[in-house]
C-alpha cells in the first residue's frame, strides 16, 4: 500500500469514529497482547509485530464502518466487536514466532483469542491472561479446538459468545 492509500484510509477512519475511539482500542489491544506476552512467558519467542496489529485493527475498523452503515447505527454491540477483533487477529496474526523457538508458541495467536473472548465474557479485560479457569474449563476447550482447526468467522465466534453469554 502507498503512502497516499494509507492516508486516504486513515482519514477515513478517523472521520467515522474519532480519535478516542481508534486510540482506545489500539492501546488496549496493544496493551493486551503486550500483558499476555509476559504473563506466559513467551517474549523471549514471540514478538508483536505492529504492522500486522495495526492492519488488523484497520480491517476491524473497516468491518464496524460497514456495520454500522448497514444496520444505519450509531454503536455496535461488544459482543460483536469483540467477534470482529477476534476473526482479524486470527487472520493478521499480529504475534509472530522467532526462529528456533520450536513448538513453543505453536499456537500463540489462537491462544490470545481465546482469553480475549473469554475474558470479555467475564467483563474483565483488564488481564486477558485471567480468567475463571474452572468455571469455563468446557467451554474452553471447543473455543481452543475451534480456533485451532476450525475456519473460525465473526459469526461463529459472535454465537459462542451469546451461547456463553446465556448459559451464564
Amino acid at each position: 500500500m502507498t503512502a497516499r492509500n494509507d492516508r486516504n484510509i486513515e482519514n477515513i477512519l478517523w472521520q467515522e469514529f474519532g480519535e478516542d475511539y481508534i486510540l482506545g482500542i489500539s492501546f488496549f489491544l496493544f496493551n493486551a497482547a503486550k500483558r499476555f506476552e509476559e504473563s506466559r512467558g513467551l517474549s523471549d519467542y514471540i514478538y508483536l509485530d505492529k504492522n500486522l496489529l495495526r492492519q488488523c485493527l484497520i480491517d476491524v475498523l473497516f468491518d464496524l464502518q460497514r456495520l454500522r452503515h448497514f444496520h444505519d447505527i450509531q454503536q455496535e454491540n461488544l459482543i460483536k466487536i469483540h467477534s470482529y477483533v477476534a476473526y482479524w487477529w486470527l487472520r493478521r496474526k499480529p504475534f509472530q514466532r522467532m526462529q528456533n523457538c520450536g513448538h513453543i508458541a505453536l499456537f500463540v495467536n489462537e491462544l490470545f483469542v481465546e482469553k480475549f473472548l473469554l475474558s470479555a465474557l467475564s467483563n474483565d479485560l483488564s488481564d486477558v491472561s485471567k480468567y475463571n479457569q474452572n468455571k469455563m474449563s468446557g467451554a474452553s476447550a471447543y473455543l481452543q479446538y475451534h480456533l485451532k482447526y476450525r475456519s473460525p468467522n465473526p459469526q461463529t465466534l459472535e454465537l459462542f459468545l451469546v451461547g456463553l453469554d446465556v448459559a451464564k
